[in-house]
């Protein structure tokens, strides 16, 4: 697999998308330097007032030629009207690697943005897959002292709330309705639609800032640090996403979680 940022600048015209395209190819590739280690960065080359359909495909082709098969999308591309085109033939970097690495800091972080100790909280999951429930609590369990459920079908929670009772000495209460207090964080997991304090979800997802004072400082002209830009970067350096990979990357560059964005 060989991945890229995809990358936009208003540099090309009308003309370059329709009638100067060998010449607008010539022009799109270039490398930055991050941390000695080179990235490359493609410039799609359409026009911002109407960018081509077209040249767009002509533009996956190019980079399907130089091998390119996973991308992350720099900010002014993933802006562009077209773009949801390239995530249509490329792989993305989603940040589900550096989420799952991360996750207690994640949630220690979004509870002291509401002035609560994590360990003392409530976390209630709005979920309705038991399986992505059951995953998540087994990472956060011992540092959190209660969880609950929410869900519109609770019945479909029974046995992995008695795997947990009976493996963990650990009640979960499952159910539909949940009244939201002071020392809860409700932590969106998939395809409820309720108000959350943290989305970690397929359908919503709170970007998550990282600061690691100079390090990184050549991508950011890109791509914001979220985990999104930290995964990509990972398999940069590391060439595989993997947990090893991602702890010794952890540890080689430390970064740290600054904000939460929903």
């Amino acid at each position: 697999m060989k991945s890229a940022i995809i990358h936009f600048e208003p540099v090309f015209s009308r003309w370059d998308q329709s009638l100067f395209t060998r010449k607008a190819f010539k022009n799109v590739k270039s490398e930055i330097n991050v941390n000695d280690k080179q990235i490359l960065i493609y410039n799609i080359p359409v026009w911002k007032e109407k960018p081509s359909e077209k040249m767009m495909l002509r533009f996956i082709s190019y980079l399907k030629k130089e091998e390119i098969d996973t991308i992350l999308l720099s900010d002014s591309a993933e802006a562009l009207s077209i773009s949801h085109v390239l995530k249509k033939h490329f792989k993305i970097f989603n940040g589900s690697f550096v989420i799952n690495y991360k996750l207690y800091d994640i949630l220690r972080k979004c509870a002291e943005g509401h002035s609560l100790e994590l360990s003392e909280s409530t976390l209630v999951l709005l979920t309705s897959q038991p399986e992505k429930a059951k995953e998540f609590i087994l990472k956060i369990y011992k540092h959190i002292k209660r969880i609950k459920i929410k869900t519109e079908k609770p019945e479909i929670f029974s046995e992995l709330s008695s795997f947990f009772l009976y493996e963990y000495g650990l009640f979960i209460e499952v159910s539909k309705q949940t009244e939201k207090k002071e020392s809860e964080l409700f932590i969106y997991i998939d395809g409820l639609l309720d108000s959350a304090n943290l989305y970690l979800g397929d359908a919503k997802q709170t970007e998550i800032i990282f600061n690691g004072k100079n390090l990184f400082k050549e991508i950011k002209k890109y791509k914001k640090l979220n985990q999104i830009t930290l995964e990509f970067l990972i398999y940069q350096f590391c060439g595989k996403l993997s947990h090893q990979n991602i702890k010794l990357f952890f540890k080689t560059y430390p970064v740290r979680i600054i904000k939460l964005i929903k």
